[in-house]
């Protein structure tokens, strides 16, 4: 069956990056879905627009060498309260305007070897005598593509770049196909994440290079906003590259559930701050509506991080957050500089979670390491950073088996390679740790039950 095209030049765009082109190519959306639906046609050429809103049954197709570029003009753009889903943040400067809307349709798709590009460095300037960063001078639009609560998705092939703020945020939608994507941000770009999926069921996430200086991929449960909230579950995501300065897999924030998520054959690098960061609660406990997500049932398999501080992550952030339980890390190979973290909190364990076949060589300096006495603090106030490669504390039910921690070129004054506290019903199996440098005892157990097994190498 033909897929009917409809060419946004035939509708008056001028693709010259000059010439203002939002009504053209909306127009030519408008005819589209009229006629039942089709493809919108990007030839070769940018076009300059402000948002433009997709409709049922409409796919937007970039041919290589075209470019839909994001004006720089706030005028141009959708005002915050264009939907009652839309939100903006102002401790964040970010506004709520987007590039490309989709509200509440079905079957659209956004494809080819075009690029869409949200002119991010505009927005930004960077500070005298430092040019490694960028700071927000005025108004700046929000998420690039927004998404929210559509059915039957797909976005394939595309490059996201230069977006101002989230690349891509799919909030409340299902069965959303999303692969071969290259996404790319300026690592000083502030907030600049690469795809946020929230509050969506039956994802599909492959092939895709993503590089970016904030989160890679997020899946979060803030439903707070939704007309028809539900949790974020069934989520696959495969075969990517992930390079950032911030975490290249995150799971958590809203105040719902998070479960049934697999990630397989992932590459995590760029200097990373954590490779795997599943965090319950990432705001502070005054902050309403924000006590934190459920998460459970997740699976990370076959992952490699050439290049991160650390490589798990797994908390409850304050200690108001909600529980994290079945948590499921195999495969796992890892470089870092500072010890990983697995803990729940006194009054919400961290229950049912097994690591296998992991090994993390840790190889940090002084600058990594902590105060000991410091470790039961709320974990914000300390940063994750501990004198050890493993801390596990307030767990129930968690096994690690098959196992190494070894360490790299490092020095200071590590305690431990695996330290455990508050521990109950905990399994070590067939574990390696290789004492750190300058000490003999590689394992520390404090104030854990008789039910712990220890199996060491």
């Amino acid at each position: 069956m033909d897929i009917k095209s409809f060419n946004v030049k035939d509708y008056g765009a001028a693709g010259n990056g000059i010439a203002m082109d939002t009504s053209a190519i909306q127009k030519t959306i408008d005819a589209c879905a009229l006629s039942g639906g089709g493809a919108v046609l990007f030839p070769a050429g940018t076009y300059l627009s402000g948002t433009v809103y997709l409709k049922d049954n409409v796919c937007l197709e970039l041919e290589p060498g075209s470019v839909l570029r994001g004006s720089t003009d706030k005028r141009d753009y959708n005002t915050d309260d264009f939907c009652p889903q839309n939100a903006f943040s102002a401790a964040e400067k970010a506004s709520g305007a987007h590039l490309v809307v989709g509200v509440e349709v079905k079957n659209i798709s956004i494809r080819g070897g075009g690029r869409i590009d949200g002119s991010g460095q505009a927005f930004f300037r960077v500070p005298e005598g430092r040019p490694d960063r960028f700071e927000i001078p005025g108004w700046r639009p929000g998420q690039m593509i927004f998404l929210c609560e559509c059915e039957n998705v797909r976005i394939e092939g595309v490059e996201l770049f230069n977006s101002p703020y989230w690349s891509c945020f799919l909030y409340g939608c299902e069965n959303v196909f999303v692969r071969g994507l290259r996404i790319w941000n300026d690592p000083r770009t502030i907030n600049g994440d690469g795809l946020d999926v929230d509050c969506c069921r039956q994802v599909v996430i492959s092939d895709c290079l993503i590089e970016t200086g904030d989160d890679c991929i997020t899946l979060r449960g803030n439903v707070k906003r939704l007309k028809n909230p539900g949790p974020c579950e069934d989520v696959a995501v495969s075969n990517c590259i992930l390079k950032t300065r911030a975490n290249g897999v995150r799971i958590g924030v809203g105040s719902g559930v998070i479960r049934q998520a697999a990630f397989s054959n992932l590459i995590i690098g760029g200097n990373a701050l954590d490779g795997i960061c599943i965090q319950s609660n990432y705001c502070a406990p005054n902050i309403k509506g924000q006590e934190g997500v459920e998460i459970k049932d997740i699976l990370f398999e076959n992952i490699l991080m050439t290049d991160v501080i650390s490589a798990l992550y797994v908390a409850p952030g304050y200690a108001r957050g909600k529980s994290i339980s079945h948590i499921y890390i195999r495969g796992l190979r890892a470089r870092a500089k500072k010890g990983s973290l697995v803990r729940g909190s006194v009054s919400t364990p961290l229950r049912h979670a097994v690591l296998s076949d992991i090994n993390i060589s840790t190889s940090g300096q002084e600058e990594y390491l902590l105060d000991p006495g410091k470790m039961d603090q709320p974990l914000f106030e300390w940063n994750g950073c501990m004198p050890a490669a493993l801390f596990m504390a307030d767990c129930e039910d968690v096994e690690i088996e098959n196992s190494s921690f070894d360490w790299g070129d490092t020095s200071g004054k590590w305690l431990y390679t695996l330290w455990g506290k508050r521990l109950s019903g905990c399994r070590l199996n067939g574990v390696r740790l290789e004492p750190p440098p300058g000490s003999t005892v590689p394992l520390q157990m404090d104030e854990c039950d008789k039910n712990c097994v220890v199996h060491t190498l």
